[in-house]
């Protein structure tokens, strides 16, 4: 008993110990960080384990025990405006390290806007931030822009430049604003306008360009969707109040018919291989592109946004497999349960409608199955085929992704 008592002891010492960064038969050093600017934030991995631990801001120093020539320790050094600093650290001795901190390289921005006095704000960190009216002249670091340009009584204008790696000269010409006051019976009802989510009924105020055509959709639970073509003249306030009919939409439809070629085994073999052909049929219509997984590889690639109006999927997929099969007789009926693994191979084509625009576009490729089902005998050449289907599908030279669960009934002769 006393043994087990001490054993125990000495682990959590040691397990103590090495925690606080003590051992008796390393070093201890002294590292100190400067930095030109000072006051920068100096994060440092004290213990070797590869976390970084916050010092305090330069000039700043840390007591540390160094090992091996492996253990090299992790070094971040942070300040506003200025690049974000890695290094890495190894010394049995006592050290002073100096780092020369460097703003981050720009490029020269100019916006003029006509009416000018617009207000400017650029993205940052996902949020705006307010850089000055026009006209502008000012500096931003490289990388990708986003713009916002508003002003009262005009729309506001969305601007994306791609990497700044040299000067950008922007004249925008601002479109007069007309505004929208949205209801609908039923109330709380979701909106969409030109496919973008704005919210739910009734919303006041909305504001879009003048003299474009927008595309409002209605949608709820329980209703029929309604997609409303509206415009407006500049200053202009516009009532929209849809009246939804009740019912559901055919949002979606699927054919899918089988056509199957199984090596039908004897009742006493355990394995068999499939192979067969099977051609599906999807049509879908009025679901925003993001929630319409196939559109969306289209869509994605094209830059377009909005509402599928319609949207059509021929599937043609072949497969072959092995599997193992049982033989179970229940009450003069024969069932063949089986598990199989599989490669196929898919050919895709999808059409899409989005804001009366055709898209399309055709995708090859391969996937890997899991098939589950059973085959009931009805007699020596003829039975029904219930079974269940999962995939994971690679479509495209982009190497796009689509999962699958497909339940099926068929005939098997």
């Amino acid at each position: 008993m006393k043994r087990f008592i001490v054993f125990l002891i000495f682990l959590l010492s040691a397990s103590f110990l090495q925690g606080e960064g003590l051992d008796p038969l390393m070093p201890e050093i002294t590292v100190k960080f400067e930095t030109n600017p000072s006051g920068a934030k100096v994060y440092f991995d004290t213990e070797g384990k590869g976390n970084l631990k916050y010092l305090g801001v330069s000039p700043v120093s840390a007591k540390v025990q160094i090992g091996s020539e492996k253990d090299f320790r992790e070094i971040r050094i942070e300040k506003d405006g200025f690049i974000t600093l890695k290094d890495s650290f190894y010394s049995k001795k006592n050290a002073s390290l100096v780092y020369a901190l460097e703003k981050p390289f720009s490029a020269p921005l100019s916006i003029i806007t006509d009416p000018p006095d617009a207000q400017v704000f650029i993205k940052t960190d996902g949020n705006y931030g307010f850089l000055g009216k026009t006209p502008l002249r000012t500096e931003v670091s490289y990388g990708k822009i986003e713009l916002k340009i508003i002003k009262d009584g005009y729309a506001d204008k969305f601007i994306l430049l791609p990497e700044a790696e040299k000067a950008f000269e922007i004249e925008s010409v601002l479109v007069r604003a007309g505004f929208l006051n949205i209801d609908s019976t039923p109330g709380d009802t979701t909106v969409y306008l030109n496919g973008t989510l704005i919210g739910n009924t009734p919303l006041q105020k909305i504001k879009i360009p003048s003299r474009e055509t927008h595309i409002l959709t209605f949608k709820k639970k329980g209703f029929k969707t309604q997609n409303i073509s509206v415009s407006v003249e500049p200053d202009q306030e516009l009532s929209v109040y849809p009246l939804l009919a009740p019912g559901f939409d055919i949002e979606r439809f699927q054919i899918a018919p089988v056509v199957g070629f199984f090596d039908h085994p004897d009742f006493y073999d355990l394995y068999h291989s499939f192979y067969g052909v099977e051609a599906e049929y999807w049509f879908e219509q009025d679901k925003p592109v993001t929630w319409y997984t196939n559109a969306t590889l289209i869509t994605t690639g094209m830059g377009q946004t909005g509402i599928v109006e319609k949207g059509r999927l021929w599937f043609l997929h072949t497969a072959f497999g092995i599997g193992y099969t049982d033989y179970l007789s229940i009450n003069d009926w024969n069932f063949l349960p089986f598990a199989g693994i599989g490669l196929s191979l898919n050919f895709l084509h999808e059409s899409v409608i989005i804001k009366n625009k055709g898209y399309s576009t055709f995708f090859p490729g391969f996937a890997v199955e899991l098939n589950l089902g059973t085959c009931i005998d009805l007699d020596r050449y003829f039975g029904i085929y219930l079974g269940y289907r999962f995939d994971a599908t690679i479509l495209g030279k982009d190497m796009m992704s689509m999962y699958g669960h497909f339940f099926r009934v068929g005939i098997i002769f």
